[in-house]
C-alpha cells in the first residue's frame, strides 16, 4: 500500500484545533492525516505529490453528488479574479 502525500500552498482542515496545514496524506482513498511533511512521516514510506503546491485544498470535502475519495481543489486565484470559484476534483 502506498501513502500519497499532497502538498498545498493551504489545505484547510476544518477542524478548529488545527484550521490549517500544508500537507495531506492518503492511502487506498482515504485521508490519513493533515500537517507538515515531517508529522506526516510517522505513516511509513511517503510519496509526495506536488500537483496542488500552488492551491488550496479541502481533504474529505463533501457535497450532494461527490464521491468517496475526492478532493476539491480550488484555485486561490481564480476565486479573487471570478465571482464564482473554479473547483475541480480529482480521484485517484
Amino acid at each position: 500500500m502506498s501513502t500519497i502525500v499532497y502538498s498545498a500552498r493551504r489545505i484547510r482542515t476544518m477542524n478548529p484545533n488545527r484550521p490549517f496545514a500544508t500537507h495531506v496524506a492518503v492511502r487506498d482513498g482515504r485521508i490519513l492525516g493533515a500537517g507538515t511533511l515531517d508529522e506526516l512521516k510517522g505513516w511509513g514510506k511517503l510519496e509526495l505529490d506536488e500537483r496542488f503546491a500552488d492551491k488550496v485544498i479541502l481533504p474529505g470535502f463533501v457535497e450532494g453528488h461527490s464521491h468517496d475519495g475526492v478532493i476539491v481543489v480550488v484555485d486561490a486565484a481564480e476565486v479573487r479574479e471570478r465571482a464564482e470559484p473554479t473547483v475541480m476534483s480529482v480521484t485517484r
